[in-house]
């Protein structure tokens, strides 16, 4: 907030010794001092006084800056709305707005939401994943734990414990996401070896792995701040004082 200083004069006139180069920076200094005293009257203290002492000012020649250098002033000078998405934490001057998963935990709960038990999702957060050198995914660099020894496409895959997955491929994520989904599947009894013999049940691991996907954390909401407009207020109380000092000096020439 600033306050620049003007002089204008309306109806009778009669002539004052005033002098403006004077007059202005005496007022300058007079209105520091009544904002600082206001801005402790005024300004919430909160737990750390933090806000109230970060108050400060800037000196031009007919004017004077204002502000708080706390990074939470504007928010609890002017509010927030109710429900704005992420908690705002004032020691970091930020709002919470990390809302990533890891695709593990991404796996646990869309299958948890999609009626399998904890034990079944479990197996989501505890299946080792095994990278392997590379940089691109290739057929059946991953395998399922739990997978029946099966022969595709004159390709034959042996039972593994472990996920098997190139460390550098583009598609990484979304592979892990996918052969977790598969695991959970197994877990749960659906992958039986009648079926997975010739039919791999990957629509149903797809679709898993895309619920999946839409994953995030649940890190709250934020629920607003009250306004207190203690800037606005305290420029009000200023224009006055000053227009009070003003007129008193010139009274006084």
């Amino acid at each position: 907030m600033s306050v620049r200083l003007t002089m204008s004069v309306s109806g009778k006139v009669r002539w004052a010794k005033v002098d403006p180069a004077h007059l202005i920076p005496k007022a300058i200094d007079k209105l520091i001092t009544q904002a600082y005293e206001l801005n402790r009257d005024y300004v919430p203290v909160g737990k750390t006084g933090k806000l109230q002492a970060s108050f400060t000012h800037e000196k031009a020649e007919r004017s004077v800056k204002f502000y708080w250098e706390a990074p939470y002033a504007n928010y609890v000078d002017k509010g927030t709305k109710p429900d704005s998405p992420g908690r705002y934490v004032p020691a970091i001057g930020k709002r919470l707005v990390n809302t990533e998963l890891s695709p593990r935990r991404q796996v646990y709960q869309a299958v948890l939401a999609r009626g399998y038990s904890k034990k079944e999702a479990r197996v989501a957060l505890t299946t080792p994943i095994k990278e392997l050198p590379g940089k691109s995914i290739v057929a059946f660099k991953s395998r399922t734990p739990g997978y029946p020894d099966i022969e595709a496409y004159g390709i034959y895959e042996q039972r593994t414990k472990s996920i098997e997955i190139a460390a550098g491929g583009p598609h990484k994520a979304a592979t892990i996401r996918h052969e977790l989904a598969h695991a959970v599947q197994h877990k749960a009894g659906e992958l039986e070896p009648s079926y997975a013999r010739y039919h791999f049940p990957e629509p149903r691991a797809e679709y898993l792995a895309k619920i999946a996907a839409g994953q995030r954390k649940n890190i709250g909401t934020h629920p607003g701040v009250p306004r207190h407009h203690f800037s606005q207020h305290i420029v009000n109380l200023l224009k006055a004082y000053t227009v009070d000092w003003m007129l008193d000096e010139v009274r006084a020439a």
